[in-house]
C-alpha cells in the first residue's frame, strides 16, 4: 500500500473512534443531567426543605402559568449559593457580602436574558453543583481550556482564557503557576541570564494577564466602598485592601483554622473522601520518584524507568505542576475554606479524574491486589453514591453545600 494512502486510512480510522467516543460521552452527559433533575424534582416533592425562603420568595411574585410550572419543575436548583448569582444577575451588587461571589457567572446570565425564567440557564453539565447555578461548571470549561491552550503552547491565548476564569472564582489566579513553572523552574539550568531575563519579564506579563480579572473586581469593590461609599468601609485601610479576603472573613468566617470547631466535625467527616483521595493520589504520584518532586523537577528518573512502570501515563513529568496545584489547593482548603465544599472546589482540577482513572483502571488489572480492588471500586462507589445522595440534600436545601 502507498504510504501516504495508509496514513490517510489510519487517519480516518482515528477520527471515527474519536468521534465514537465524544458521541458516547455527549450521550451520557446528556442522560446524568436528566437523571439529576428528575432524582432533584421527586426528592423537593416528598422531602421538607431545610430552609423554604428561597420558595416563599417565588411563592410572592406574580407570575404566568407557565412561569409558575418552570419554577416548580427547576426550583430544586435554586439553592445556597445559586439564589445569591441568580439575584446578581438581576439587580447586581447591592450587599458587601455578596462580593464573595465573582461576577462572570451573573453577567453572562443577565445576557441571556433579563427575566426570571432565566434560571434555565442553571441546567449546566457535571454533578448537582454544576447544574445549578453555581460558578463551578463555567470556571471548569475555562480552567480545561486555558490549560490545552497552554499545553498547546499557546500561552498568550491561555492566559487571555485563564484571566477569564479569576473572573469567574477567585483560584483562577494560582493558573499563573503553570507560566512561573514552565518559563522560570523547568529548563533553568540548561538556560543563560539573558534567557532568564527574557522569560521571567514573559511570566509577569502573562501573570498579570491571568490576575486581570481578580484584580478588576477587587478594583470595582474597592472604589465603590472605599471612594464612593462614606463612611469608608474597615478594611479600606488594610495594607492591602483586598474586598473578598475582608467578605470571607467578616461575613462567611473564613480565614486560617477558623473552622477547626467541634460544631463542624461532621463537615470534616464529609471532606474526609475526598481529603484522603487528595492525599492518596499527591503520595502515589510523589513515591515513584522524591527526588523529581523535591527539586522542582529538575532532578529525575529515566524516561525508561518511567515507561516500565506499572502506571506510566499518571507518572508521566508533564503532570509534575498539576501534582504542586493539587497540594497547594488541598492544604488551603483543610486550613482556610469551609472544608465541606473541597469536593466542588476539586471538580475543576483535571488530576482528580486522572487519578481516580488510574485507580480504576489498575483494579481491572490481572495483576490487581485485593488493596487495588478495594481502592478502585471503592472511589467508584463513592462518586456515585455522593454524587446522588448529593442532589437529595441539596434540592431540599440540606448541607453540604
Amino acid at each position: 500500500m502507498d504510504p501516504q494512502n495508509s496514513q490517510t486510512v489510519k487517519s480516518f480510522t482515528y477520527d471515527r473512534y474519536n468521534n465514537k467516543h465524544i458521541y458516547l460521552i455527549l450521550k451520557f452527559s446528556i442522560i446524568s443531567r436528566l437523571l439529576t433533575w428528575i432524582i432533584a424534582l421527586i426528592s423537593t416533592l416528598i422531602v421538607d426543605d431545610y430552609d423554604s425562603s428561597v420558595d416563599t420568595i417565588l411563592e410572592g411574585q406574580e407570575l404566568s402559568i407557565v412561569q409558575k410550572i418552570f419554577n416548580v419543575s427547576f426550583r430544586a436548583f435554586l439553592r445556597w449559593d445559586s439564589f445569591y448569582f441568580i439575584h446578581l444577575s438581576e439587580e447586581g451588587y447591592i450587599y458587601e457580602q455578596e462580593h464573595a461571589f465573582f461576577p462572570l457567572l451573573p453577567l453572562l446570565a443577565r445576557g441571556l436574558s433579563n427575566s426570571v425564567t432565566s434560571m434555565f440557564y442553571i441546567l449546566t453539565p457535571s454533578g448537582m453543583f454544576m447544574s445549578a447555578m453555581y460558578t463551578e461548571s463555567l470556571f471548569a470549561l475555562l480552567n480545561f481550556f486555558g490549560m490545552r491552550l497552554f499545553y498547546e503552547g499557546k500561552s498568550w491565548s491561555a492566559a487571555f482564557i485563564w484571566s477569564l476564569s479569576s473572573f469567574t472564582r477567585s483560584n483562577g489566579i494560582t493558573q499563573v503557576g503553570f507560566f512561573v513553572y514552565k518559563f522560570l523552574i523547568k529548563d533553568i539550568n540548561r538556560i543563560n541570564g539573558k534567557v532568564i531575563f527574557i522569560r521571567l519579564l514573559k511570566t509577569i506579563i502573562l501573570s498579570i494577564i491571568v490576575l486581570l480579572g481578580f484584580l478588576m473586581f477587587q478594583s470595582y469593590g474597592y472604589y465603590h466602598y472605599c471612594i464612593l461609599y462614606l463612611p469608608r468601609r474597615p478594611w479600606c485601610n488594610d495594607t492591602i485592601p483586598l474586598l473578598y479576603s475582608f467578605v470571607q472573613s467578616f461575613y462567611w468566617n473564613g480565614g486560617f483554622l477558623k473552622y477547626y470547631e467541634v460544631k463542624q466535625i461532621p463537615n470534616f467527616l464529609l471532606a474526609s473522601p475526598m481529603i484522603f483521595l487528595s492525599f492518596y493520589g499527591i503520595y502515589s504520584y510523589s513515591k515513584f520518584d522524591l527526588k523529581r518532586i523535591l527539586t522542582l523537577g529538575l532532578q529525575r528518573r529515566s524516561e525508561t524507568t518511567l515507561e516500565s512502570s506499572s502506571s506510566p501515563y499518571y507518572r508521566t513529568h508533564e503532570l509534575l505542576p498539576f501534582i504542586y496545584l493539587w497540594a497547594v489547593l488541598l492544604v488551603y482548603s483543610i486550613t482556610v475554606m469551609h472544608v465541606q465544599v473541597i469536593t466542588r472546589f476539586f471538580s475543576s482540577q483535571p488530576i482528580v479524574y486522572w487519578f481516580v482513572t488510574n485507580l480504576f483502571l489498575k483494579s481491572l488489572s490481572k495483576d490487581a491486589n485485593r488493596w487495588d480492588k478495594l481502592l478502585g471500586y471503592g472511589m467508584l462507589v463513592y462518586f456515585i453514591l455522593y454524587g446522588g445522595s448529593g442532589i437529595v440534600l441539596f434540592a431540599n436545601f440540606f448541607p453540604p453545600a
